[in-house]
């Protein structure tokens, strides 16, 4: 093969693939796009154990190499071992370009290239960033000045998001001209919708339901849910909440819903969630802080409203009132939107069919790839 058609050479690292939307978009780029166009390699960490592993639940063939102490937690021993590996994995593939996604898999990555020699170019994906919170104080500041310092040493920054990109360039965290949008993009598996099971066995089959899904984490607002039950039980509407996730906030949701007697659910993680979305009415989320949340992508996709706080890019994936709501957090108003698309037949039709038709011509898996094969090439001119 000639060097004019020798494919470009991508070393892809991100800090574990837990279910959500970084590993979503990871695995719909390294499996649709030819290896006669882009030779990848994978490296990821571990999942921590109250995680699911994407990997697993989407009994994915994706082929990776786990990094020793390439994880979510900063642990400065298990990060000094997992940049050495990534070192010596960069001079044995000896890439075109790094690729980097998330926080900690984004510093290690970038140092490593930034102690060879031979350096090859660099991307970093911001899946959404950890400005607004997560961290305060000091610990804020140092965050702030390692992005800074490492934007500096980047060639593309690549944002899910308007917003996102807006918040970054507002602590000087890299140029304008360094950062490219690329929203989410991901394949719908029509057999697996078809297939769908009927709802679960849980109380009210007949009652509106609407899902949440994350993380139950403080970042996330899983409390916000029991606001929302109560408000409905006092409404006496017949509304359920189901949430999937696992996390500290678990127990609080189980013991509110048993001890309150709330139309509300938790099912934990789950490995069928977009066959859970076929099977509700609507999806919502109550978090404080997002980048593009793939959730409110594959509600619409699949013809689902949503109701969401406006937060990070949740309005460039969402249309105020065309898709669904985007709000600030109210549980009056945020149950005002439930029992619009409970009670208005004619809204919650013309809101479903439009969410169908945005979310699939804006987020395709082809849309995706086509957008990194661009910034590839144009980081590697032949």
């Amino acid at each position: 093969m000639s060097a004019e058609t020798e494919p470009i050479r991508v070393l892809r690292v991100i800090s574990r693939m837990n279910v959500g939307g970084p590993a979503v978009q990871v695995s719909t780029i390294c499996q649709g796009i030819p290896p006669t166009m882009i030779q990848q390699r994978l490296l990821i960490g571990e999942c921590d154990k109250d995680e699911a592993d994407f990997l697993i639940s989407s009994k994915s063939n994706l082929s990776f190499k786990i990094i020793p102490g390439l994880g979510r937690k900063l642990k400065p021993f298990s990060d000094f071992t997992a940049l050495i590996y990534i070192w010596r994995e960069i001079r044995s593939f000896r890439p075109d370009i790094v690729h980097t996604h998330t926080f900690k898999a984004g510093c290690l990555g970038r140092l490593a290239v930034f102690f060879l020699r031979r350096r090859p170019r660099t991307v970093h994906t911001f899946h959404g960033h950890l400005l607004y919170g997560y961290w305060r104080g000091a610990k804020l500041g140092v965050l702030v000045a390692i992005e800074r310092f490492l934007a500096s040493k980047t060639d593309v920054l690549i944002s899910v998001g308007e917003q996102v990109k807006l918040d970054l360039l507002a602590k000087e965290i890299g140029a304008p001209h360094q950062y490219y949008v690329v929203p989410p993009g991901f394949q719908i598996d029509s057999q697996v919708i078809e297939n769908s099971l009927i709802r679960p066995e849980l109380e009210r089959m007949n009652d509106f339901i609407c899902l949440w899904v994350g993380r139950m984490v403080k970042i996330k607002r899983p409390d916000r849910l029991v606001e929302l039950a109560r408000e409905l039980k006092s409404r006496r509407l017949r509304i359920r909440i189901w949430a999937v996730g696992d996390g500290p906030y678990r127990s609080f949701l189980d013991y509110a819903s048993k001890d309150e007697n709330l139309p509300l659910s938790t099912l934990g993680w789950r490995t069928d969630v977009m066959q859970l979305l076929t099977q509700v009415d609507a999806l919502i989320l109550t978090s404080d802080n997002e980048g593009t949340p793939l959730s409110v992508i594959e509600a619409q996709r699949l013809g689902r409203p949503v109701i969401a706080t406006s937060v990070g890019s949740v309005s460039e994936v969402l249309v105020d009132e065309m898709s669904g709501f985007v709000i600030d957090f109210d549980p009056n108003e945020f149950v005002d939107c439930l029992e619009v698309l409970y009670k208005e037949n004619r809204t919650y039709t013309d809101m479903s069919n439009y969410a169908r038709t945005f979310a699939n011509s804006k987020f395709s898996a082809e849309r995706l790839i086509e957008d990194h094969l661009r910034i590839y090439k144009s980081l590697t001119p032949k």
